[in-house]
């Protein structure tokens, strides 16, 4: 690390986040959590005191579960299996879970035996940056805390395209994987280690997702980092599959 890194790893600074009375040490990318659309207080509230059919299962995530709607996709795979699934969303575009876990009405969301399943959805970049890993796992612990007997289900996200900037120029201290395979494999290989540790759940999306573009099926949006309406689907699939068997 450069002397230039080095001071702007500690304009950055750290911070001791509070949520719940557990504080997690872990540095701070945003000032703020990110509250819209469905991190708002009002909607966290509304989704506490409402009475979602069981089984019912909560997605906390960002982008990647509201592009095109993975939580109802998955319901109906559910519903081809013959489940009515209860599905309930708390993301917003671009959030982290350590930031996330910051917003005091979550808590009200996540109680004992209010949910049959819990997914998981970090930022995308998370496996490409230790600060960012570091944070991700206190955020999944805090969580597993306030639901200990619930199953957890982590969704790691799928590589970028070949030709997405992060290939290039992945940002301040964010590792440069080599091509969309060496992301996934770094992707995978945080997520199976979180799960193994703390006895969560995995839905190998990546690598689901990395099968069927070899195959040429096109999952992408235009912007090469989300997913088109192929990919919400097979991302629903592979979740859906992991929930089954938890229920």
């Amino acid at each position: 690390m450069n002397r230039r890194q080095v001071l702007g790893l500690l304009a950055a600074g750290t911070a001791v986040g509070v949520a719940g009375g557990t504080a997690a040490f872990t540095f701070r990318w945003h000032s703020e959590p990110r509250r819209t659309p469905f991190l708002t207080a009002e909607h966290l509230q509304m989704l506490a005191a409402s009475d979602i059919p069981r089984p019912r299962v909560l997605f906390i995530g960002n982008s990647m579960v509201l592009r095109h709607d993975v939580p109802a996709k998955t319901a109906q795979f559910a519903a081809s299996d013959g489940i009515a699934l209860g599905v309930a969303l708390a993301a917003s575009d671009g959030a982290r879970l350590i930031e996330t876990i910051r917003i005091p009405e979550l808590q009200h969301v996540l109680q004992p035996d209010m949910w049959d399943a819990v997914i998981l959805q970090d930022f995308t970049k998370t496996p490409l940056r230790a600060p960012d890993r570091w944070g991700s796992v206190i955020a999944m612990n805090w969580i597993r805390a306030r639901v200990p007997e619930t199953p957890i289900i982590l969704f790691p996200p799928w590589p970028a395209m070949a030709d997405n900037p992060v290939y290039q120029d992945p940002g301040f201290l964010t590792a440069t994987p080599r091509d969309p395979a060496d992301y996934m494999a770094r992707t995978m290989t945080f997520y199976s280690d979180a799960a193994n540790k703390s006895g969560f759940h995995l839905a190998p999306v990546p690598e689901a997702w990395w099968t069927a573009s070899q195959s040429g099926q096109d999952l992408y949006h235009a912007d090469g980092h989300h997913a088109n309406e192929r990919g919400a689907e097979l991302s629903a699939q592979v979740i859906w599959s992991v929930v089954k068997q938890v229920l």
